[in-house]
């Protein structure tokens, strides 16, 4: 807890603050790359898609499963060391392929 006071206005503040750990490791964040690998798209592989990213939803569905569907890679994103065992299960289980770049 600090609290802390102006010389010339009298005027206060207080809080607290925590100190800083030096070994504390940063969290990391991995950048995630899809593509689809089988012959014809699936429904419910699209929702997972779009559920994941808001990039995807903005696509129309049939723009959206040619371009998986022709093998071509959509990208993801970034997503945060928590989030990524799910996601990348959720994507695995949908058909995808999932190539995971850690993000420097």
């Amino acid at each position: 807890m600090f609290m802390d006071r102006c010389q010339v206005c009298g005027w206060m503040a207080s809080g607290t603050c925590s100190p800083t750990i030096d070994d504390l490791r940063r969290s990391t964040a991995t950048r995630l790359i899809i593509r689809w690998k089988h012959p014809k798209m699936t429904s419910d592989a699209l929702k997972v898609l779009r559920g994941l990213s808001r990039a995807a939803k903005a696509i129309p569905l049939v723009e959206l499963s040619k371009m998986m569907v022709s093998g071509q890679s959509f990208e993801l994103g970034v997503v945060i060391e928590y989030k990524l065992a799910g996601t990348v299960r959720e994507l695995l289980d949908a058909g995808y392929m999932v190539i995971q770049e850690p993000r420097p």
